[in-house]
């Protein structure tokens, strides 16, 4: 007979919901995790009392059943209440609706949980397919495992080397402290603002300066993986430089052991591993306890806030007293805040002469030994640096001079005077009467030409003053001699150990203007009309002139130990013992020619680090942090403008994204209907899956001489694309990524005709990795015999003929075929087989047919 008693949490009958055990233990792990207090009556009894360990001098229990009664009954006392952790954030949604989203899914999620059997459970179980991650013994490294010790390590955060990072699982978010994050000099305009506050186990509320997303590299090479991080900046004082909490050790799948100090999270190339300091983990700790009033400013606005209250009967009254000075509180915060200079960036402060305002900086990465001989090296050669414009004699005239070569038929123009607020005028007239002081530039009376002053900002929020060349320029002609091209630099530079990186003093005003010229530069300002003495920026052919100049002065050094891009230079060694020979050969040329460099952007003994906006390293050649960020942070596009600036940025990161047209489809496909933007579906899902790829950008190589190399094409129905590898130890490593999209006949191309076009493409574009290697390319088509056909369409003939300055040699090595089996449980089996003979396509459809049909009837398949 069916009950009439209906419970509401199962939904069935049987009992009612008053009577259901279930859902009162559901109820009662609510309550005991700090939910539903609103509900709960305590009563007025006796307060709970936190359980402590016993003393040791306590009175023994001999037997062993009471001391067992006696443990149930401890384990068994009720909830005294909730001991938290960081909390807070936008980890759960930085709404209230959102949140309260996040707790209703997580109840139902417990509740769906509670219903699945054990086995359920454990059939669902899978190894991960990237390696166990399991700890052992062994991790422990020869330490004791008696010891207390946080997990603190040092990992790569946006190009910066950073110490002192605390792991901490109980965090619900990522902490980027300010000076920290100061140091990175990011620029708080970067900020996504937050509205979610963070909470300390203390109950202090602290109210983040915004999010950021940086790229956080764990692990060491090939067991490393790149990820981007949301960081909330905090601005309070602390021993760490950041926390990595819940939601990064999520994103690396992260499984921390404090008992064997270290963290242990799944790459593609097996597991990677990150080990705690101790010394770190101890000093950090050690200035916790110097400073325990951590947040000061927090707590004194926490008391602002409170009532003033009578001590209570239970309550202990703590003097109070207010300091006028900030001498005790912010010289700890001011400490530590130092320590954590040093520690954030792989560089450090080297001083002249005991002069603060005299240093360079080089890497921390050094031996002792290197590090003395180095410094040495950079004080007996400090007169190479210019510490302010004044020291700077600039390059004699005999050696280089600039000439404008205006066209003769050219009419002079005088722009009309444009006004500026009171603030801009005087920051014109302080860099005007600085340039005047240095002999930059002079007074100049009835000019032929006059231009305008433009005031442009700098990324640390003050203002540079160009001059507005337009009109001036047009009547230049271009000088055509060439800039070196980027990508043969960067794969020069990578591979290097050690490398210095150079800056010239402002480098365009060390070349002297030819007299004739001088009075054509002339501008005008409130103060009167001047025209530079000096090479300025904003020219025409300025940047050729001074290329010219530098590839004068390191014919014999650039290619060999030296790299120079107009006024960027860089000093590579392959050999680390080689590097101060390398440094002394360019000093001693800069000092021939009498050029200067800018100490504050020179750095010497590093492993690697940013050039022409790309990441070289002895490891290889990596994306720039900065691009990469740039897209994560983007959020979806409103306007074709705004398409148009992420197909920008796609572009500059083209080498390394495999397929980029085909990922930025979507995005092309908006621009040619500019009139109707539309940002659908599919273009977020592109967006989505764009941003997920650069989360793991790859590592570039570059080719060994005369190494063989191997490319492989790619084509569907909107692009073309290859990508060219070299081979070692069974296994390609990328060297450039080539992607073109098709555009209005090419898109009905036949399929053989789009790969001659892929091939024609990376040929184009890779021609000298082409002219100074053997290039592979690995087809199931037979190019060759397609392009040597004389039957074939004019642009196949076209083609044909651009790629016969290669050799277009064709071989082929044996043939063979894919067997795939679906099961009906939707598994795939996957088999490939190699024929001892030459088949043809016909030929190896049947034999593949009955391969798999062999196949299948010993996987047990029924007839």
């Amino acid at each position: 007979m069916t009950s009439d008693k209906y419970c509401h949490f199962h939904r069935d009958r049987g009992h009612s919901t008053e009577e259901c055990y279930h859902l009162k233990n559901e109820i009662e792990k609510l309550i005991r995790r700090g939910y539903l207090r609103e509900f709960v009556d305590r009563g007025k009894g006796k307060a709970h009392e936190p359980m402590v360990e016993p003393r040791r001098d306590a009175p023994r229990i001999e037997s062993g059943e009471r001391r067992g009664e006696e443990q149930v009954k401890k384990e068994n006392l009720p909830t005294a209440g909730i001991i938290g952790v960081i909390s807070g954030g936008p980890a759960s949604g930085d709404s209230t609706r959102a949140r309260k989203a996040a707790v209703r899914e997580a109840i139902n999620m417990t509740n769906a949980v509670n219903h699945v059997a054990y086995s359920e459970v454990a059939a669902t179980q899978h190894e991960n397919p990237e390696g166990k991650i399991t700890f052992s013994d062994q991790d422990l490294g020869g330490h004791p495992p008696t010891n207390n010790d946080a997990i603190v390590i040092s990992a790569t955060v946006s190009n910066f080397w950073v110490k002192k990072i605390l792991i901490d699982s109980g965090s619900s978010a990522d902490i980027l402290f300010h000076g920290a994050f100061a140091q990175m000099g990011i620029g708080s305009s970067k900020l996504i603002p937050v509205n979610t506050p963070l909470t300390s186990f203390s109950g202090d509320i602290v109210e983040p300066l915004g999010e950021i997303s940086l790229p956080v590299s764990l692990g060491t090479y090939p067991q490393r993986a790149t990820k981007f991080i949301k960081f909330l900046v905090v601005d309070s004082p602390s021993a760490y430089n950041m926390i990595l909490g819940r939601p990064s050790l999520n994103m690396f799948r992260a499984v921390a052991s404090t008992y064997h100090l270290k963290i242990k999270f799944p790459t593609p190339d097996g597991v990677g591993e990150e080990i705690g300091d101790r010394r770190q983990a101890r000093e950090c700790y050690a200035n916790t306890l110097k400073n325990p009033g951590n947040t000061p400013r927090l707590k004194a606005e926490k008391q602002k806030r409170m009532p003033q209250t009578t001590p209570g009967k239970h309550q202990e009254q703590t003097p109070h007293r207010e300091s006028t000075t900030k001498s005790p509180e912010e010289n700890k915060r001011r400490k530590i805040e130092q320590e954590r200079m040093e520690a954030i960036e792989e560089v450090k402060m080297i001083e002249f002469f005991g002069d603060p305002s005299k240093a360079v900086k080089i890497g921390t990465s050094l031996d002792s030994s290197f590090e003395r001989n180095l410094t040495d090296f950079l004080r007996e050669h400090s007169d190479v640096f210019a510490w302010e414009a004044s020291d700077m004699q600039g390059v004699s005239p005999e050696i280089m001079v600039h000439k404008l070569n205006v066209h003769p038929e050219a009419r002079p123009v005088k722009q009309k005077k444009r006004a500026f607020g009171v603030d801009r005028n005087r920051i014109i007239k302080e860099e005007v009467e600085k340039l005047l002081k240095i002999n930059y530039i002079r007074p100049v009376q009835y000019p032929e030409w006059l231009a305008n002053v433009v005031l442009v900002p700098k990324n640390n929020g003050k203002w540079r003053m160009c001059i507005d060349f337009t009109d001036l320029n047009r009547a230049c002609p271009k000088d055509s001699f060439p800039l070196p091209r980027i990508d043969a630099m960067i794969d020069s530079t990578s591979g290097c150990e050690l490398m210095s990186f150079l800056d010239a003093f402002q480098g365009y005003n060390q070349i002297r203007l030819a007299p004739e010229d001088q009075e054509k530069t002339s501008f005008v300002t409130e103060q009167g009309t001047y025209c530079y003495t000096v090479m300025p920026f904003g020219l025409k052919n300025a940047g050729a002139t001074y290329q010219r100049l530098v590839n004068s002065m390191f014919q014999k050094q650039i290619g060999k130990n030296m790299e120079v891009y107009i006024d960027d230079m860089l000093v590579k060694s392959q050999k680390k013992e080689h590097h101060i020979n390398d440094l002394t050969e360019c000093f001693e040329i800069l000092k021939k020619f009498g050029m200067k460099l800018n100490p504050s952007k020179c750095t010497f003994g590093v492993r690697g680090g940013k050039f022409l906006g790309f990441m070289v390293s002895q490891r290889g050649i990596e994306a720039n942090p900065e691009k990469i960020e740039a897209i994560i942070n983007m959020q979806p596009p409103g306007t074709t403008k705004e398409v148009q600036k992420l197909t920008g940025r796609i572009a500059a990161l083209n080498r390394f994204i495999s397929r980029s047209s085909d990922k930025g489809l979507p995005f092309f496909k908006i621009l040619k209907k500019a009139d109707a933007f539309s940002w659908n579906e599919q273009c977020q899902a592109a967006f989505e899956n764009l941003k997920k790829y650069l989360t793991s950008p790859p590592l570039l190589t570059k080719p060994k001489p005369g190494e063989t190399l191997f490319l492989y094409l790619a084509i569907s129905e909107g692009a073309v694309s290859a990508v060219l590898v070299r081979g070692e130890a069974r296994e390609h490593q990328p060297i450039y990524y080539v992607s073109k999209t098709l555009q209005g006949p090419e898109e009905r191309y036949p399929q053989i005709e789009k790969l001659a076009l892929a091939l024609v493409t990376a040929a184009r574009k890779l021609r000298p990795y082409f002219q100074s290697h053997p290039v592979v390319v690995l087809t199931n088509h037979p190019l060759k015999k397609i392009l040597a056909n004389p039957n074939i369409s004019g642009r196949m003939v076209k083609w044909s003929i651009e790629l016969s300055e290669h050799d277009g040699s064709a071989t082929s090595q044996g043939s063979g075929a894919g067997v795939i089996i679906e099961t009906p449980q939707g598994d795939r089996l996957q088999y490939a087989i190699k024929f001892n003979f030459a088949a043809s396509n016909n030929e190896a459809e049947y034999e593949a047919l009955i391969a798999g049909g062999k196949l299948a009837l010993a996987a047990g398949a029924n007839t």
